[in-house]
Parts: structure tokens; C-alpha cells; sequence
């Protein structure tokens, strides 16, 4: 399988928006749908929110294994995130 590379920040943007959007109409499935094909390559602090919100997500759908895999990496990236820190500790 080939190395995939992040979309553009314009591009990533709109996947937000996307998700974003879902996650707040309740509809979690497709919110974790639109963010799962770029969540492997995030390697930036910069994206850590994108994993924020996969975990967040994750635990609306209460896969819990799941949300602390995702806050786990994002905190790998940005260990100063009080919020995923306390939620990666209730988990």
C-alpha cells in the first residue's frame, strides 16, 4: 500500500467542516466515516483537533478502545491538551 499524504489545508478544512457538522447532527457514523482516511497520516500537532474529534466521536459510539487510540496519538503530538489528557484518564 502506498504512503498516503494529508490533503491540502484548504482541502482538510472542508473535511472538518464535514465532520464537524455531522458530529453536532448526531450522526456520528459518517462524522468517523469522513475523518478515518486521513487520520493515519496526521503527524503534526497542527491536526491534533482532527484526532480530537475522531475520539470524541469514538465515545458518542461508545468505543471506548477506539477514542483512546485516537486521543493517545494526539497527545503523542501534543502532550499540553488538558481536555484529551483528563479524557484519556476517565477512559
Amino acid at each position: 500500500m502506498a504512503n498516503l499524504a494529508l490533503p491540502s489545508d484548504q482541502s482538510l478544512e472542508i473535511i472538518w467542516h464535514k465532520a464537524h457538522d455531522l458530529y453536532e447532527k448526531d450522526d456520528f457514523n459518517s462524522a468517523l466515516d469522513i475523518l478515518l482516511p486521513i487520520l493515519k497520516e496526521i503527524n503534526s500537532k497542527k491536526y491534533c483537533s482532527f484526532l480530537n474529534l475522531a475520539g470524541f466521536i469514538s465515545l458518542k459510539l461508545s468505543d471506548e478502545e477506539q477514542a483512546l487510540s485516537f486521543f493517545l496519538k494526539s497527545i503523542e503530538l501534543d502532550d499540553h491538551q488538558a481536555e484529551i489528557l483528563y479524557n484519556t484518564s476517565i477512559i
